[in-house]
């Protein structure tokens, strides 16, 4: 697995430099774990998913969620531009069926464990003490997922037997809005993506990833002209840009986890969220 990530990072490194601009250092990788950033964080998150599997015979339950996150923000500097707001850490939540949602009974029910590490990434508008964040955020994710069958088809069951009681890898995106107040407290809402794999195919994920991040990185290079030519429409350019690839790349994995591959269906979550943070 070493020898994996290791080559992946190996086929990413290129993206960064095709797209670098005045802004960009490894560190502002969006999945960069950010141990360098100046400025420690918390956040507690509170929202509800709506879940899918492609193709399955029932639906499944809405699943409420609390989830925590530990790590680093910094801002970056520009010359030519606002700079950007960046942070990075490793969360940790529990999503349930009965976690401030109800059920019929008729639905499959799933509980599940998350953790992972996640970036997000946005240009402030200042005004006084108060930054308003349009942001974007990328992250990797493993879940510990159980579930509950009894009331459905068997092949309901064969499909959700895939990932009962077993930790599962897969990604997420989330697009929203920060208000920050005195640099130091954030209230968040946001909409979340997420994908688990019923197994993790490493170079069709791989392949996926690249496609992605190929887009990504046009996106940077493109908003780095913004910020010279119009300062004040890049965050709202940066926002939608962002999101609406995030966005369209994970509407083509409904059905292939690993699009363009053809790859079974992910375990699918659309999400609402409001978060608090404090910045020390």
């Amino acid at each position: 697995m070493k020898l994996k990530l290791l080559l992946l990072i190996t086929f990413l490194a290129p993206v960064g430099v095709f797209a670098q601009n005045d802004d960009w250092d490894w560190s502002d990788f969006d999945l960069d774990l950010g141990w360098n950033h100046k400025n420690p964080y918390m956040s507690l998150s509170y929202g509800m998913s709506d879940n899918s599997y492609f193709g399955l015979q029932g639906k499944l339950a809405k699943t409420g969620f609390i989830e925590g996150k530990l790590g680093y923000s910094h801002t970056t500097t520009n010359l030519w531009g606002p700079g950007f707001e960046k942070e990075a850490g490793l969360f940790f939540g529990r999503y349930a069926y009965n976690l401030g949602t109800t059920t019929d009974g008729n639905e499959i029910q799933t509980t599940a464990w998350k953790f992972g590490m996640e970036g997000s990434s946005g240009i402030a508008w200042t005004a006084g003490d108060v930054k308003i964040i349009p942001y974007h955020s990328r992250g990797w994710q493993w879940a510990y997922i159980t579930t509950e069958t009894q009331n459905t088809t068997a092949q309901a069951k064969e499909i959700m037997d895939q990932f009962n009681e077993s930790v599962r890898f897969g990604n997420r995106f989330e697009g929203g809005l920060k208000f920050r107040v005195k640099e130091s407290l954030e209230i968040g809402a946001g909409y979340q993506r997420s994908i688990i794999f019923p197994k993790h195919m490493f170079w069709y994920w791989a392949g996926s990833s690249i496609i992605e991040e190929i887009g990504q990185g046009l996106i940077d290079g493109f908003i780095s002209h913004v910020t010279k030519a119009s300062p004040g429409a890049a965050p709202v350019v940066y926002f939608l840009l962002k999101n609406a690839l995030s966005y369209g790349a994970y509407e083509l994995r409904k059905d292939k986890m690993n699009w363009p591959f053809e790859t079974a269906p992910p375990f699918f979550s659309d999400s609402y969220k409001v978060t608090l943070t404090y910045i020390f």
